[in-house]
């Protein structure tokens, strides 16, 4: 996805499996793999989750060709 303008989709989800937050940005992107996203630490609705164990998946859509690319689940730590 180098120099491209990218959507970039972070799914959390709590350790049941629920979607609770999901995050949208589009970026255009220079040759980095890296990328950094922050979560506030409340659901879709704006309500502050409590400490704990979640998954978080990331979604990297190019808008400008047709490629896609998903990471694995991975677990974050809200303390």
């Amino acid at each position: 996805f180098n120099n491209q303008e990218v959507e970039i989709e972070t799914f959390i989800y709590d350790y049941q499996g629920k979607l609770v937050k999901k995050i949208t940005d589009k970026k255009f992107t220079e040759s980095s793999t890296e990328e950094v996203f922050v979560w506030d630490g409340t659901n879709d609705n704006g309500i502050n989750l409590p400490k704990g164990m979640y998954v978080y998946k990331i979604k990297i859509n190019s808008t400008t060709l047709s490629q896609k690319r998903e990471s694995e689940y991975r677990n974050i730590l809200k303390l």
